[in-house]
This record gives C-alpha cells, structure tokens and sequence, in this order.
C-alpha cells in the first residue's frame, strides 16, 4: 500500500518536477553563455529541449548558431535543428549589461518569441546576475516588476512600449559595472 500511494504520487508530481529541470537547464545555459569567450561582448541565446529516452526524460540546451556579431539580437530557436523526439520546452538569451540598455526587461521581440512558441523564455541580466523568466501561459506583460520605455521602431521612430521583468528564479553569483553599449 506504501509503495502504491508513493507511485501515485510521484507521478502527481512529475510536471511540477519537470518544471524545476527546465529551469535549471536554463540557468546552467545562461552561465554557460555568459562564461564564453563573447559572454560579454555579444548576445547568445538558444533551446531548451526535452528529450525522452531509454533511461528517462532529459532536458538539454543547444545554441542554434554562433552569435551574429549582433550585440543586442540572436536566434534563439531553430526548429530544423529538432528531431523528431525533441519538444521545445524553453529559450534562453543573455542581455549584456550596457548603461543605455533595459537589460532587466524582456524585450518586444523576446515576449512575441514566448507568445509565439508557447514556451518560456529566460533571460540572464548580466549586470545583476539575476535570471528572469517569462512564461506567455503564466507571466502577464503588464504584470508586476516590468517598466514603460521609450525605444526604437523598425524605421528609427520613437515608440513607447510596456517591457515586463518576469520572474527572477535564479542568480549566477555575478554582477557586472555597466558600460556603454551599442
């Protein structure tokens, strides 16, 4: 009887288990990222990818291409690269740590990935540390935490946008001084 209710609640618990190894793939993908060589000096993002195998689920990070040379852009998914027993479960960024720059913030085009993918996007703020996650089927974009900016539209026109914070759900143990970005 002991083994059943354990059985049975093991299996209770699996999504809220699963949850916990997504976001610390996450986290182990942003330290990753920003310990590279470009880790300071240019943007890097990529998947989060659950995997079923022989022995059990796994969930693995995969950058889908070098960095692009862009500072503040970089592909983050790169659904060819998926096989057919590969689930997108997240997508990860870093977010350099410029003075000039809502590092603590998702973007539009960070949000419009999650909403689009209808997975999670996690970002690491570079100049606190902090990892913020955006969840579309949890995290609201006018939720607590985020900032109404003033950035720039696709033809340079100034465009007053809400950025949410997410959730902080991590710290790497590092901060960075801010300084002048692109």
């Amino acid at each position: 009887m002991r083994l059943k209710t354990l059985l049975l609640g093991l299996l209770f618990c699996q999504p809220l288990l699963a949850n916990g190894i997504v976001e610390h793939t996450a986290i182990q993908a942003l330290t990753v990222a920003k310990h590279s060589d470009t880790g300071r000096t240019l943007e890097h993002g990529g998947m989060l990818v659950s995997t079923q195998t022989p022995y059990g689920r796994i969930v693995r990070y995969v950058e889908p291409s070098a960095p692009n040379r862009d500072v503040t852009s970089v592909t983050v998914i790169e659904k060819k690269m998926l096989t057919k027993n590969d689930v997108l479960v997240g997508s990860y960024h870093l977010h350099l740590c410029f003075s000039n720059y809502y590092h603590a913030y998702f973007s539009v085009q960070d949000v419009l990935t999650a909403f689009f993918s209808g997975v999670p996007e996690f970002m690491l703020d570079e100049c606190t540390g902090d990892i913020h996650e955006f969840d579309p089927l949890v995290d609201k974009v006018r939720g607590p935490g985020g900032i109404d900016a003033h950035i720039s539209g696709p033809k340079g026109e100034r465009l007053s946008r809400h950025l949410p914070a997410g959730r902080i759900i991590g710290n790497i143990g590092e901060t960075e001084t801010p300084r002048e970005g692109p």
